[in-house]
């Protein structure tokens, strides 16, 4: 935007100016009170430039080129005309186009408010939504407004991460539908270390880590059911210990390990009445009996 000097304009040079106009021998003369109105509006000019200079700073600053580029770059245009008028002594008009100018861009700056709560409630709904360009650009535009709020700093790096979150995410989901659940798991805690508060990875990395825990349960007990099944007890009974360490709530697995226990009894109530009726059969009646004993026992 163009600004306009205000150095080296003293009162003393305005004064000279004046006097030397009216002493000029080509113009009318400039009656006193005509003489001090036109160094007081000069002086005015003065004021409101320096006001609108610090303006124009602090919008810039506030990176309103993001959000009031058009209306800034008018007034800016509008100023350039006003400093015409000022150096050809139409200080009046000079005087009310600052004036007017001022006024606009303390309108610009009350506005910064509302265009800051637009671009949070947007950005907000774009972090939710997923839409990484439209975050980026709503968080931008916020934080240039209110620059030293970190938490709007925090939902900008959460913006510019946004598209390789979406990225791993989508790459997450195709492993995890064709059944690669560990690389999906991997993807998943990539997308939520970039993004700690992005919910749809938080819930991929729980629903991920369940259909780990229960595809490590499911072959513990197949396992073990298969191992009782060939008779080879501490085979089943270690993997069902697992598989109560994997699910400690599951009452499965302390169904299998009564299996176990009932096989393993009946196995060897099995084993000693063979053994009794093998000693019958060669009239052994004591060692019969010992087996017979054996087998009560358990």
């Amino acid at each position: 935007a163009t600004t306009i000097s205000t150095s080296g304009n003293s009162s003393l040079n305005q004064e000279t100016a004046v006097q030397s106009q009216i002493n000029a021998p080509s113009n009318p003369i400039i009656a006193p009170f005509e003489a001090a109105k036109l160094i007081f509006m000069q002086e005015q000019s003065q004021k409101l430039a320096k006001e609108i200079l610090r303006q124009q700073v602090e919008l810039e600053d506030m990176g309103v080129y993001l959000w009031s580029k058009q209306s800034f770059e008018a007034i800016g245009e509008q100023l350039s005309l006003t400093d015409d008028l000022y150096r050809d002594g139409n200080f009046a008009s000079a005087q009310k186009n600052y004036e007017e100018i001022a006024e606009k861009l303390k309108d610009i700056a009350n506005a910064a408010g509302d265009v800051l709560y637009e671009k949070i409630q947007v950005g907000d709904n774009a972090l939710l939504n997923g839409q990484a360009n439209l975050a980026l650009e709503a968080f931008t535009i916020a934080t240039a407004i209110s620059v030293d709020d970190p938490e709007l700093h925090a939902k900008l790096i959460r913006a510019d991460n946004l598209s390789a979150v979406l990225e791993k995410m989508n790459v997450g989901q195709g492993q995890e539908q064709n059944g690669l659940l560990d690389d999906a798991l991997a993807s998943y805690l990539s997308a939520r270390k970039l993004d700690g508060k992005w919910q749809p990875a938080q819930e991929a990395v729980i629903r991920t880590r369940s259909a780990i825990t229960q595809r490590e349960f499911s072959n513990a007990m197949s396992v073990a059911f298969r191992a009782l099944s060939q008779n080879n007890y501490d085979l089943a009974r270690a993997q069902f210990n697992k598989a109560t360490q994997i699910l400690p709530d599951s009452n499965e697995p302390t169904d299998g390990l009564l299996q176990v226990d009932q096989a393993e009894r009946a196995n060897a109530i099995t084993e000693h009445r063979l053994q009794a009726e093998l000693h019958l059969s060669k009239d052994e009646w004591s060692e019969a009996i010992d087996e017979y004993s054996q087998a009560l026992a358990i």
